[in-house]
């Protein structure tokens, strides 16, 4: 359902029938709580989803046009995206999408070290980062998708991550 729902933000390759799959490649309920697990199973993949899921129900997230992978600087591409569903009442269908593209005030799509992973910046700020631990992350508005908080409150606890590659179907 979230999936239809992004559908028409992603690039225009992406959407047709039949080229790409989602495949769920990283989620801590089945591969561990391990930041070098994610960048691991998601290394040969180079376009991919990331749900977040916090602790007061807001499920929010970005399109990667890049593979994760530590870095010392940002990188990625003007594909780049962010979205948030905001509260998702459990077993309801969001209500709607709120979708922050690229605004061209600067080139920090995504952002991956040992410490930390995140879309968005400028002046020091995230769109969201997600900590090692998993399990704590913030959300700031940026310049870079000029956004609005995406998770419930600025400082937030994490309840479930999912990151799903893009994968051309052979």
């Amino acid at each position: 359902e979230l999936a239809e729902e992004l559908l028409d933000y992603l690039p225009i390759n992406l959407r047709l029938p039949g080229v790409v799959q989602w495949v769920l490649r990283y989620t801590p309920k089945a591969h561990g709580v391990s930041l070098a697990t994610m960048y691991r199973n998601v290394a040969e993949h180079e376009k991919s989803i990331v749900l977040i899921q916090d602790t007061n129900d807001y499920i929010f997230g970005g399109f990667a046009p890049a593979t994760w992978a530590p870095s010392t600087r940002f990188y990625g591409s003007g594909e780049a995206f962010v979205f948030s569903f905001g509260w998702v009442k459990a077993s309801t269908a969001p209500e709607q999408v709120n979708f922050y593209p690229w605004t061209s005030q600067n080139e920090c799509f995504m952002y991956a070290d040992h410490d930390l992973f995140g879309m968005g910046g400028g002046d020091g700020r995230h769109a969201f980062v997600i900590q090692q631990d998993l399990l704590k992350g913030h959300s700031s508005p940026t310049p870079t998708f000029r956004n609005d908080v995406l998770a419930g409150s600025d400082d937030f606890v994490v309840r479930n991550i999912e990151v799903w590659a893009l994968e051309e179907i052979q």
